[in-house]
């Protein structure tokens, strides 16, 4: 439901403008918070998902472990793809994806910007950490800003491949005036044999008007790798002004719909809409 992709093989307030673009929520506070999941969800696992692609497709090209590279992405018509490498411990040291500053559609979104990638080791070396920092990066005309850091932690007891995900001084920017925060710890577990993405989440944020909410995962949300939605699974909203909300995700349909459900309530998302 929600889009993160897999690859398949596979409360801060801080200074920066928001401009370009413009959104108004409806006036329902309740699914405007559940909206703001969304969004962050979706375009930070956007990223999460894009560095993968674009390192891995790197790591297979021939002369690769040359000092500095370019390569136009075989995945992404908008992204363009400059690379240096640690020619000492040949792993990409780091990785620099560019879209065009008007921006351009693919995959459903538009991006605008860069994304700067710094790199430990190999793509999926045990112990390989990333920290990926936005800059003026876009999707569909809402800047996303923060510092993301991933981090390899190999294979657990039930052979599914664990790699973790921290969203520090999140911001994303909704228009010119309007933007929530958000703080996140992710981890997710890779089941190759059965092609299965599993996810846990936890988060602290402040939505549009300064109030505070969390986040917790009161049933694993789970995706196989042939669905670019969120299948099954729960998250439980706990805010500051009284609501507690639960947002469901199904029972395992590859659709684009999950429940918000309040006291006995529910009310159906579109979790593709922007």
């Amino acid at each position: 439901m929600l889009r993160i992709f897999v690859l398949l093989f596979f409360p801060i307030l801080f200074v920066g403008s928001c401009t370009k673009g413009d959104y108004q929520f409806e006036s329902v506070p309740e699914k405007n918070t559940a909206m703001e999941v969304v969004f962050a969800t979706n375009f930070f696992g956007s990223i999460f998902n894009r560095t993968h692609i674009e390192f891995s497709q790197v790591e297979k090209e021939q002369g690769w472990n040359e000092a500095i590279g370019q390569i136009n992405s075989s995945t992404d018509p908008c992204a363009e793809i400059e690379y240096h490498v640690d020619t000492v411990n040949y792993y990409i040291a780091q990785l620099i994806i560019t879209y065009p500053e008007s921006g351009c559609i693919s995959s459903g979104k538009k991006k605008a910007g860069k994304l700067k990638i710094y790199s430990s080791g190999n793509l999926f070396a045990d112990k390989t950490e990333m920290t990926i920092i936005p800059e003026r990066f876009y999707i569909n005309d809402k800047k996303v800003e923060g510092t993301i850091k991933l981090k390899n932690k190999g294979f657990n007891e039930d052979s599914l491949f664990v790699i973790t995900q921290q969203v520090l001084d999140g911001k994303i920017c909704l228009n010119s005036s309007r933007f929530f925060t958000w703080g996140s710890e992710d981890k997710f577990e890779l089941d190759f044999v059965n092609r299965v993405m599993l996810l846990d989440k936890t988060v602290e944020a402040l939505d549009r008007n300064g109030r505070a909410y969390s986040i917790t995962t009161s049933e694993q949300l789970m995706s196989d790798f042939d669905c670019p939605y969120i299948q099954s699974g729960e998250l439980k909203l706990n805010t500051s002004w009284g609501a507690v909300e639960r947002l469901s995700f199904g029972t395992g349909e590859c659709d684009n719909e999950a429940l918000l459900k309040k006291e006995g309530e529910s009310v159906s998302l579109q979790l593709d809409e922007d």
